[in-house]
């Protein structure tokens, strides 16, 4: 056999040995694989093409190697994707309110549980004015845990804090599937528009605390729209706009707190800071209950809704029943830190007797009234 001849064979043998190493390397082992081996892989098998079609045997090797090296330098540099785990914020209260005392202002309101069983409430549902008596759901049902009978404030000079009592006909507990919040609306300005409006969830007991309190505020004065109080419906404004308190989330994690009064489950209770009273500490304040809107960038619900849309629960008007607007009530607004003129927006009607001279006079000598109307009334 020529040195030739020999020699053919002797590449041939040596190129199919190399081949045959390359190939086992990517047969399965059985093993787990290794995050790294797609890569390895792909490379390999670009290898072999490259040994397979290269003038030279002696190439071959020295491909693979450099390009499995290449590889594994990449596996090994490439950093594993982190999951961060999102961590609660903590809040730290720095003050708690303490036990209202002092003078206490009350709001007495209508409520609806004697009329309930005739599917109508018994007056004080005013929508032109933004007064509610909607303790139903669409269908006229009666929800006594939307029911407001009456709600208290109080505020001292010597106190940061403002304390408020909403008083329920019946506890949400009572009802349960249903997710009611309860609040003070704030009108620092007296002009019929609220600026802050102060919701709470039902409170889960009698210790104070932030959980479901937010506050919102009004930024660009649209709450009311062109006529405050008054029915401007249809109206696109964004009402409470910013949502200043979440929880203890807030620029102050002590604004507001809730929780229920001290064995009576019907009476929810609201304590917020001095500071939204604003600069001058004279407000107009109502309360509210509401199960069914919840929307605050709505408000007022009468500038949202036309009257059609948002029917009566009075069974003399036009519009009865409810339709759109139910599952809410609200009280009329009552002076604090200051002397009300009687002609603010809002304010909670009163009469009074006119003085009823002593001596006799000529004409009639029956006493004369000067009727706003009648009750809910302020003592």
């Amino acid at each position: 056999m020529s040195d030739r001849a020999f020699n053919r064979r002797e590449f041939l043998l040596i190129l199919l040995t190399i081949a045959m190493v390359l190939i086992s390397c990517t047969l399965p082992t059985g093993q787990a694989a290794n995050p790294a081996e797609p890569a390895v892989t792909i490379l390999v098998y670009t290898a072999l093409v490259e040994v397979t079609s290269a003038p030279a045997a002696t190439e071959a090797p020295l491909i693979a190697t450099e390009q499995l090296q290449a590889a594994t330098e990449v596996a090994q540099s490439t950093p594993e994707p982190q999951t961060e785990t999102p961590s609660a914020q903590l809040i730290t209260h720095a003050k708690t309110p303490a036990e209202p005392v002092g003078e206490i202002k009350s709001i007495k309101d209508h409520t609806s549980q004697l009329t309930a069983a005739d599917l109508r409430a018994p007056d004080g549902d005013y929508f032109a004015s933004n007064r509610y008596e909607r303790p139903f759901d669409g269908s006229m049902n009666y929800w006594p845990f939307i029911d407001i009978s009456q709600t208290d404030i109080n505020v001292r000079a010597d106190s940061e804090w403002v304390y408020a009592v909403i008083r329920l006909v019946d506890s949400p507990k009572n009802y349960p599937g249903h997710n009611p919040v309860y609040g003070i609306e704030i009108d620092t300005h007296r002009r019929g528009r609220g600026e802050y409006l102060i919701l709470t969830t039902f409170p889960a007991g009698a210790e104070w605390s932030t959980d479901g309190v937010k506050v919102y505020r009004d930024t660009n004065e649209d709450v009311g729209s062109v006529r405050p109080i008054l029915s401007d419906a249809p109206n696109n404004g964004n009402g409470y706009d910013s949502l200043i308190f979440d929880a203890g989330e807030g620029d102050d994690p002590d604004m507001a707190w809730s929780r229920l009064s001290q064995g009576n489950e019907r009476f929810v209770e609201i304590a917020f800071k001095k500071q939204l009273l604003g600069p001058e500490q004279a407000i107009l304040w109502g309360a509210w209950a509401d199960d069914a809107m919840q929307k605050p960038e709505w408000m007022d619900y009468n500038d949202h809704f036309t009257y059609e849309e948002a029917g009566s629960s009075i069974r003399e008007q036009f519009y009865y029943p409810l339709k759109q607007l139910f599952g809410i009530d609200n009280t009329c607004r009552a002076a604090l830190g200051f002397a009300a003129w009687g002609d603010e927006w809002g304010l909670c009607p009163t009469y009074k007797p006119t003085a009823v001279p002593e001596e006799p006079q000529p004409g009639p000598s029956t006493p004369t009234w000067v009727f706003v109307q009648t009750p809910p009334i302020i003592k």
